[in-house]
């Protein structure tokens, strides 16, 4: 007879009534008994007085602990609702006018549904075995006609239902010299069946590998149904029973995945007697192994499992496949992280193993370094070598025409270097990748130095020539800012220009700073001020006669601020006074012509640096005849 475990259509309490009365229990001085001393909450006992010598004067505490004085005649019947440990006591004068107490013990349960397993059998046999230890025996209804009673452990019982109709199995669970009624039944529905087929293992997947809590997770064609899982290690053939699943998915704890791989079956329950255990087709899982070498990951797949294509993922992409039983990934750089999981036809499934990527190779040099003059110095900034792990920089620096020497490491891709702005200065870089490997120094970067030649007029500009850039500079421009930080233009100058004369402008004080561009970087030289020197004209002689040349008399300058002028006749007579330096005079006094001649001025003027001009001389106003 083939035998497989039920699925559970539905569960739910079911009172039925008792098959048999049960004794009076007596107290334990002897004075009177009750029907029941343990059931669950809803227990109702009755008490009665068995002692012919009371007199008719005995009265009950149905709850002595808790509340000892309230003793009462009637009524003889309580029900108890809440679990919990109870004493009865009776209290009486006997004949002989001593007062006498006894008492009784009663213990109340919170009601818990039985557990019990209901198993398919061929020919629609259903066995049931109760898996409970809650109660001290228990009735089996097969059929509301039908019953069986048995103790704790004891083996399974079948029934023969004959056809394939659903039914509903029901046990209770009973306590000696206890309540036949305030504990329910709870019942399954189940449906007798022919024959079945064992069902089979669709997936074996390796949660965790590890020597103590290695984790697996069977996944079966089960549907909702009850079978043992057994597994064995290595393919021995030798199966260790686990355990069974309501779900038809099993996880198998506490292996030592890290050293084994396991091998596992579905069994059928042997419930009904006479039934031998079926087994399905063994599935075994895998156990990946991962090495780092000198730049390739070596993976071995260890298992039974004989597989058609194994897929490998790295870092949950799919990197390959092989159909044996190794595999090299040689695209890996040193101090990676490396996570592989093989996937052999998609049904058996490893656990991740991780490595971190080795490699011997020196890195490359750093060929593109940025370097640019600060207020404070000057900052360093380098790209991040592609696709390397970089354990520390080092930076090295030369001064003047003397060699390179080591000033700081650091973790960072840049670097501030406090110098003297502008110093003669240049810097390689080197780093350590995560393998212990030190690259070559790098690039030499040398930021550039602006100077400035304010001699004989107007500033001139020229710098030294950016080096730290791979391609060498695109172009270089000259920004200019005012004392008050406003951006005035930034010129870009065409090639590899390294000189600019500026051109008189509007701005007495002006900062200049060198832009050197290459694709998507720039760096900047050190900051210059250039200060522009004010001048000051005055012609000495201007002809108000309405041709517009020489028709006013005003000075002729730039980077005024503040500014007065005053006109004065030989005799020292006041005839014109104004503070803008757009207004001169137009030759006339008091809304008339003045007469031609020689006048004197005076003129005071500050420029924005602050600097006082003070100017004094005469001037011909000439008129034609």
């Amino acid at each position: 007879m083939k035998v497989r475990n039920i699925h559970i259509i539905a569960i739910f309490p079911l009172v039925l009534a008792p098959a048999a009365s049960f004794a009076q229990i007596v107290s334990v001085g002897g004075t009177f008994t009750a029907n029941y001393v343990k059931g669950c909450a809803g227990m109702a006992v009755e008490v009665r007085n068995i002692d012919p010598a009371t007199g008719g004067t005995d009265e009950f505490n149905f709850d002595y602990r808790n509340n000892p004085g309230d003793f009462h005649k009637t009524p003889l019947v309580h029900v108890y609702n809440t679990p919990g440990v109870y004493w009865i006591a009776h209290q009486f004068q006997a004949v002989s006018g001593d007062y006498v107490l006894d008492s009784l013990m009663i213990e109340v349960r919170l009601w818990k549904m039985p557990d019990y397993l209901v198993a398919q059998c061929d020919d629609y046999h259903l066995s049931v075995e109760i898996e409970d230890d809650k109660f001290d025996w228990y009735r089996i209804y097969f059929t509301p006609d039908d019953s069986v009673d048995v103790p704790q452990g004891a083996p399974p019982v079948a029934f023969d239902y004959q056809t394939g109709d659903p039914v509903n199995i029901s046990v209770r669970g009973y306590y000696e010299n206890g309540d036949t009624m305030s504990c329910p039944a709870a019942s399954k529905t189940a449906q007798p069946i022919a024959d079945f087929t064992l069902p089979y293992i669709t997936q074996v997947a390796t949660l965790r590998q590890d020597a103590n809590k290695g984790l697996v997770e069977i996944m079966t064609s089960a549907d909702n149904d009850f079978y043992n899982m057994e597994y064995s290690p290595n393919g021995t053939g030798s199966f260790t029973h686990y355990g069974i699943s309501e779900s038809g998915i099993y996880y198998v704890e506490n292996l030592n995945t890290a050293d084994n791989y396991y091998c596992f079956r579905l069994s059928s329950s042997s419930a009904c007697p006479g039934s031998p255990p079926e087994y399905s087709e063994p599935v075994c899982g895998v156990r990946l192994q991962a090495e780092a070498l000198n730049n390739e990951n070596r993976l071995a797949i260890v298992t039974d499992y004989d597989f058609t294509t194994a897929q490998i993922l790295r870092n949950n992409i799919p990197v390959g496949q092989t159909g044996g039983s190794t595999f090299v990934d040689d695209d890996v750089v040193c101090g990676g992280e490396y996570c592989y999981q093989a996937i052999l036809d998609g049904a058996v499934i490893s656990a991740q193993q991780c490595v971190a990527g080795v490699s011997d190779d020196i890195p490359p040099a750093i060929d593109r370094v940025a370097a640019s003059f600060t207020n404070n110095g000057v900052e360093i900034e380098w790209e991040q070598p592609a696709g390397i792990d970089v354990a520390g920089y080092t930076i090295f620096r030369s001064e003047g025409i003397g060699g390179f020497g080591e000033i700081a490491q650091t973790a960072e891709n840049v670097y501030d270097d406090h110098v003297a702005v502008p110093s003669p200065v240049c810097y390689r870089i080197a780093y350590e990748d995560a393998c212990g490997n030190i690259s070559a120094e790098g690039r030499e970067a040398c930021p550039v130095i602006l100077s400035l030649n304010a001699d004989g007029g107007d500033p001139a500009l020229s710098w030294t020539d950016y080096r730290g850039f791979d391609g060498g500079v695109d172009y270089y421009a000259v920004e200019k800012t005012g004392e008050d930080g406003r951006a005035i233009e930034i010129v870009n100058l065409s090639g590899a220009a390294n000189e600019y004369t500026e051109p008189l402008g509007h701005d007495q004080v002006i900062f200049y700073r060198i832009l050197a561009v290459s694709g998507q970087d720039t760096v900047f030289s050190n900051r210059m001020r250039a200060t522009f020197e004010s001048r000051v004209f005055f012609p000495n002689a201007f002809t108000p006669d309405g041709d517009n040349l020489n028709n006013t008399f005003k000075p002729v300058g730039r980077f005024f601020k503040s500014y007065e002028l005053r006109i004065y006749t030989r005799w020292g007579e006041p005839v014109f006074y104004t503070t803008d330096p757009q207004q001169g005079w137009d030759g006339t006094y008091l809304g008339r012509d003045a007469p031609q001649g020689v006048y004197v001025y005076t003129a005071v003027i500050t420029d924005s640096e602050g600097t006082r001009f003070e100017r004094k001389g005469t001037v011909h106003l000439l008129r034609k005849r």
